[in-house]
């Protein structure tokens, strides 16, 4: 069984990176329902057809209908990103509310702890088929003044049932934010701030297996400043915040 389950898992690594390396290329192969292969360059993407040229420099239309499932297959990603690519409606949006509020003191201190959740909304045409994409997302945060301390919460969704939706929702884990003060009886230190937790920003992203098809992150400067790969590979839990 555990045999069988490590070479499923092999032969799906090597399927997802012909694949990829396929889509990489300037030139595809691609199929027909009768077995006719042919090498391509795709130059555009419509509803029912696609663009192509050979590698002698003709160009021509082929029908979806008479391309093999298999590259259909391969192409969706494609055409899923031309769509995007090209509609005014779609985009993803970030929202939060306040769970939960609450504080306490000890010694010279006072401490708020605020929880929050986020929501996550994907706007589309309510035609266009995303099924099978995964939403990726990433919230970070500062967890003291002195900006030192990085914290995340990384989450993921399967994207299903897209078909007839205009609108896709997902909601993050509840997260908690923290700011320590020093009590404003004590008069050689009043009101001053220890730490606080600050919120960065969020940043989402939608795979295609692990190709990457459309991202958005607010504020806009968020990916300028941050490497999504590095925050990614963060290897303690990253959920801890949630607890803390």
């Amino acid at each position: 069984m555990l045999h069988d389950r490590k070479k499923m898992k092999y032969t799906n690594l090597i399927l997802l990176l012909f694949v990829t390396s396929c889509l990489n290329a300037e030139y595809i192969k691609l199929e027909s329902e009768d077995g006719r292969k042919i090498n391509v360059k795709i130059l555009s993407i419509e509803d029912s057809s696609i663009r192509v040229e050979r590698k002698d420099g003709h160009e021509f239309t082929i029908e979806n209908a008479l391309l093999s499932k298999a590259s259909l297959d391969l192409i969706r990603p494609l055409r899923i990103k031309n769509e995007i690519a090209g509609s005014r409606s779609f985009d993803i949006g970030f929202s939060e509310k306040r769970t939960d509020k609450s504080s306490e003191t000890f010694d010279f201190h006072g401490l708020d702890i605020t929880k929050y959740q986020k929501k996550i909304t994907i706007r589309k045409p309510d035609t266009l088929d995303i099924d099978g994409l995964e939403l990726r997302y990433v919230i970070l945060f500062t967890r003291d003044a002195s900006k030192e301390l990085p914290a995340y919460i990384l989450g993921t969704e399967q994207i299903k049932n897209s078909i007839s939706h205009s609108k896709l929702e997902y909601e993050s884990p509840v997260y908690a934010l923290r700011r320590m003060y020093v009590l404003p009886n004590h008069w050689w230190d009043r009101n001053k701030k220890e730490y606080e937790d600050e919120e960065e920003g969020t940043w989402a992203r939608l795979y295609y297996n692990n190709m990457l098809i459309y991202e958005e992150c607010s504020p806009k400067r968020l990916s300028e400043k941050h490497d999504w790969d590095e925050i990614v590979k963060v290897t303690r839990d990253p959920f801890s915040i949630q607890s803390q």
